[in-house]
């Protein structure tokens, strides 16, 4: 936020110290609100991660609190039921730290390192937090452990960095010595010049969408948080709930736990609401806040159930509920020693499968225990998005906003999007733009082989650039562009048969209608 302002500032500065007939003021305008969205994205950016390491705290707090509660109420069961969520939180805190940092470690290391976190299992959700911001005490402290931080190269970084300090002090005491100093302009502009440099070296190059890559950052750094809702805050509520309808009472206490597990569970649910539309976007989100409230509607149904208060058609569907999950787990159980035995044959025979198992250095250790391990560990999870999972399956599996090709290929689909929209004028006609969009997709896949030819024979983005909308040219008015390369004449000859058609001459109206229904036809017939 403070890099903002002072990038604001400094563009202030500039302004003002320009004459405004050199001033540009759209180009100032655009410079100005480009710099106010970053300050605003950065501002909400802080805001959700103070919101999310809050809640997580206090969460974790209350939750042992009403630990220590069941202990003083001689509640037994639901004591041991809530101690063996806290101990199965700190196995997957561990289990998260060591496969995040540790997983270049030889098994025997992996495993000292596994059971040197577990005390602090619950410091590994902020500390994830805290090592997703690439901070250097934070990259030498696991350096000098033994792990690697998830920033690529951070030690040969820090070094480079040593030494262009080291440098800068050298060249520094020279010029004191032969009586030159640096003017303030000089030294505010290196300043600058360097942060901006930093700053482009690690922004985004536009390729991808704002929402999605802030998504992605965000999935990175509160993994940890991600961990703690589905193993520890939703077993721990349900227990609450189921507890809080069998015997009839709540206090305060149960209350404010009951709270904030359920805003720590649906604060998370922007993670998995991803799409190209930003309505489309927050009827995710709730549909992922829906299906976290309905999960407490089906904890209290169980616990009315075992009461004996509700009718037989959901003592059925509780029936049949168990038989999911008893089928589910069978299943995958079955398909864990499938995958285990699968990849044990191929590392027992490196002459067929010569790049052998990604990630497998010890058979015994890599295939055997650690995915038994994790299997067991992901059993809660799997059962919290078994009975929570309804309305999130209609952008998941209906909709299919939720996918990770979306995000990455969203400037082509919002482009599209905007046409089929009618953004930039045209024709209103929507079921037009579809079929124009639809023959465009068809001929351009048929034509891609030209396209990468062209291209294969020039380096400078311009040329690129004039190369593309010439092929997209000829896509749609093939009677007055020819298909022949446009750079390379050697690449003449290898021409295709569909290269070689003969193209109407006449320039009337007609016969240009009837070449592009023609054109359609064949599109059509594919």
């Amino acid at each position: 936020i403070l890099l903002s302002l002072s990038d604001f500032l400094c563009l202030m500065r500039d302004v003002s110290a320009v004459p405004s007939s050199q001033i540009y003021e759209e180009t100032i305008r655009q410079a100005a609100l480009r710099t106010c969205m970053g300050l605003l994205g950065r501002c909400l950016s802080c805001f959700v991660d103070t919101w999310t390491i809050v809640i997580s705290i206090f969460d974790v707090t209350t939750d042992i609190l009403v630990l220590l509660d069941f202990l003083g109420r001689g509640e037994k069961a639901y004591f041991s039921v809530s101690l063996a969520i806290f101990a199965l939180a700190q196995c997957c805190y561990a289990f998260l730290f060591v496969a995040e940092y540790g997983a270049h470690l030889r098994p025997w290391y992996r495993v000292l390192c596994f059971f040197a976190v577990l005390p602090f299992g619950q410091l590994v959700p902020l500390f994830c937090w805290l090592e997703s911001w690439h901070l250097v005490w934070v990259d030498l402290f696991l350096l000098s452990c033994g792990l690697r931080p998830t920033t690529p190269n951070a030690l040969e970084d820090y070094q480079q960095k040593k030494k262009e300090k080291q440098k800068m002090r050298g060249m520094l005491k020279l010029e004191e010595r032969n009586g030159h100093r640096r003017t303030t302009d000089d030294s505010s502009g290196s300043s600058s010049s360097s942060r901006d440099a930093g700053r482009s070296k690690g922004s985004n190059d536009g390729s991808g969408d704002m929402l999605w890559s802030a998504l992605e950052a965000k999935y990175k750094s509160h993994a940890g948080f991600l961990v703690e809702a589905f193993v520890e805050a939703v077993p721990q509520a349900v227990l609450q709930v189921v507890f809080t309808v069998s015997k009839g009472e709540a206090t305060g206490l149960n209350g404010a736990s009951l709270f904030t597990s359920i805003f720590t569970i649906v604060s998370k649910g922007y993670l998995v609401s991803y799409a190209l539309d930003y309505l489309t976007f927050f009827f995710n989100f709730g549909c992922v806040a829906a299906d976290c409230i309905g999960l407490f509607a089906v904890a209290t149904s169980t616990a009315l159930l075992s009461l004996g208060g509700e009718s037989w058609s959901l003592w059925l569907l509780f029936v049949l509920a168990k038989a999911g999950i008893a089928l589910s787990l069978v299943g995958g159980f079955s398909l864990l020693w499938f995958s285990i035995f699968d990849d044990h044959i191929k590392m027992l025979r490196p002459s067929i499968w010569l790049q052998g198992v990604p990630g497998v250095k010890s058979v015994f250790f890599d295939i055997y225990v650690i995915r038994c391990v994790g299997w067991c560990l992901a059993v809660v999870p799997s059962l919290v998005l078994f009975f929570a999972a309804r309305l999130w399956l209609l952008p998941l599996l209906v909709f299919g906003s939720v996918d990770s090709e979306i995000g990455r290929r969203s400037p082509f689909l919002k482009g599209i999007l905007g046409f089929l929209n009618g953004t930039d004028g045209g024709d209103s006609d929507r079921r037009l733009r579809l079929e124009t969009l639809n023959t465009f997709l068809r001929r351009a896949q048929r034509h891609q082989a030209e396209l990468e030819r062209d291209l294969r024979w020039v380096k400078e983005s311009k040329t690129q650039g004039e190369i593309l909308q010439s092929w997209i040219r000829r896509l749609f008015l093939p009677k007055y562009y020819a298909w022949r390369p446009s750079m390379a004449p050697s690449a003449i000859e290898n021409r295709s048969s569909e290269d070689t058609r003969v193209i109407p001459t006449s320039n009337d109206h007609d016969s240009d209608q009837v070449y592009l229904m023609e054109e359609l036809r064949q599109d059509k017939g594919i």
